[in-house]
């Protein structure tokens, strides 16, 4: 089997992908406020209109923090780098985690160790990205990354 070949898109990072990581960080932490506002026995209304609160500025922080270049990731026809911003290009293994018609989630491990990134692609990232993904540049369901030719 050949692997796919070379190509290089941009992942979304704005727009509706800042949009539900924002909310689900808020969700939990807002979560996290009304138990302990629970636990410090306040009342529901003011218990919940604190976690609304809490809520809301961690919303406005994270919009806030996450204003960055959208990444860039790159099949070279052996492996994947991702590149952030000036930072340099990371190595590593992609995996497609979700699906949904025109666009996918996708799951990028460093090589070497380093956090997990969540990435958004959608369609603009074309056919030929997903042939990367799906014919061999993509991780199988190990995150083995393809083998190397040579």
């Amino acid at each position: 089997m050949q692997p796919a070949p070379a190509v290089s898109f941009e992942c979304e990072d704005g727009g509706a992908w800042r949009a539900v990581q924002a909310l689900l960080i808020a969700v939990a932490a807002a979560a996290m406020v009304r138990w302990l506002a629970g636990w410090a026995g306040l009342l529901a209304w003011p218990g919940a209109l604190v976690a609304s609160i809490a809520g809301l500025g961690v919303i406005f922080v994270v919009w806030r923090r996450e204003r960055t270049p959208a990444p860039r990731l790159t099949w070279d026809g052996h492996r994947w780098q991702l590149r952030s911003g000036a930072l340099p290009a990371v190595p590593g293994r992609v995996q497609v985690a979700m699906e949904l018609g025109s666009w996918m989630l996708l799951t990028f491990r460093p090589e070497a160790h380093g956090r997990t990134r969540w990435l958004g692609v959608g369609s603009a990232a074309g056919s030929s990205a997903r042939s990367a993904l799906h014919a061999g540049g993509g991780a199988g369901p190990e995150g083995a990354a393809p083998p190397r030719a040579g």
